[in-house]
């Protein structure tokens, strides 16, 4: 009971922080209308509105912001600190938060003889997708996890099959079991973030390459798969802030600085507006 009013209470200072920016003059016509469908996802996904006022927060977002800022250099360095780190072409600079989903239920533990099959199957399957047969790589990576359902490979592998197949739903979902299996699992970091940007969904994508590079700082592939989201995600701020407030883990959210002042930044940074 706690945690569902501590959730509607974040939910609250998210939508008020929302209707702040949506009442600006300053704020375009552009940035109205995506504040206002972000606004309308998140009073349905958690049937909580503004008239709600029981659920408002003791401090508002830009109040946590300037609290949180002030043990690293003050009130007014947090207020006037930007998301990208006075740098546009690094967006999202030092965030990292990654969301890995509903908790995996992990089967019991497979025999040695069929996790040795597992490992034929996934082979199997590998050459499938080197052969571009996708639908037959994708029954073999079924296979696979039926016999060994605790190998961050097997999901990874089968999240590949997935995105080729367009249906990235199954393949984000594959991913974050992996990475659940395996957290330093960079290739499966790398991925979801294949997985985000096929979505257009960039801000995601750029929090799962860093993460990626992270683990893998000299990949090229991650640099330039993050290079190309950074690049996206800055030609349609708009989406941006919307993905940013739409967060699936709004409680993460809420507690993540640098999301947060993302989202604080974005609509008031001069340059982004003339951009």
């Amino acid at each position: 009971m706690e945690d569902q009013q501590n959730t509607k209470k974040v939910v609250y200072g998210v939508l008020e922080f929302l209707d702040e920016e949506f009442k600006k003059t300053t704020t375009t016509a552009d940035s109205k209308e995506s504040l206002e469908v972000a606004m309308q996802c998140l009073e349905t996904a958690f049937g909580i509105g503004l008239r709600d006022t029981q659920f408002k927060p003791a401090k508002s977002l830009r109040e946590l912001v300037r609290s949180q800022g002030a043990g690293v250099g003050g009130a007014e360095a947090a207020a006037s600190a930007s998301p990208f780190a006075g740098n546009l072409s690094n967006p999202l600079a030092g965030a990292s938060y990654v969301n890995t989903g509903a908790e995996y239920a992990k089967p019991p533990d497979a025999t040695d003889s069929d996790k040795q099959q597992a490992d034929e199957l996934k082979n199997k399957g590998n050459d499938s997708m080197k052969n571009l047969n996708f639908t037959e790589a994708l029954d073999q990576y079924n296979k696979a996890i039926l016999l060994d359902g605790n190998n961050a490979v097997y999901f990874c592998n089968r999240a590949a099959a997935y995105i080729k197949l367009e249906q990235y739903d199954k393949a984000l979902r594959d991913c974050q079991i992996a990475v659940q299996l395996q957290p330093s699992y960079a290739r499966a970091y790398g991925r979801m973030g294949v997985t985000y940007s096929s979505q257009n969904n960039h801000v995601d994508a750029i929090l799962c390459y860093k993460k990626a590079l992270e683990l893998e700082p000299d990949n090229e592939s991650y640099k330039k798969n993050l290079q190309i989201s950074q690049h996206m995600m800055l030609q349609d701020v708009p989406a941006a802030q919307a993905q940013a407030a739409a967060s699936p883990n709004l409680q993460s959210f809420f507690s993540n600085p640098n999301l947060i002042n993302m989202a604080s930044q974005m609509l008031q940074d001069p340059s982004m507006q003339q951009m």
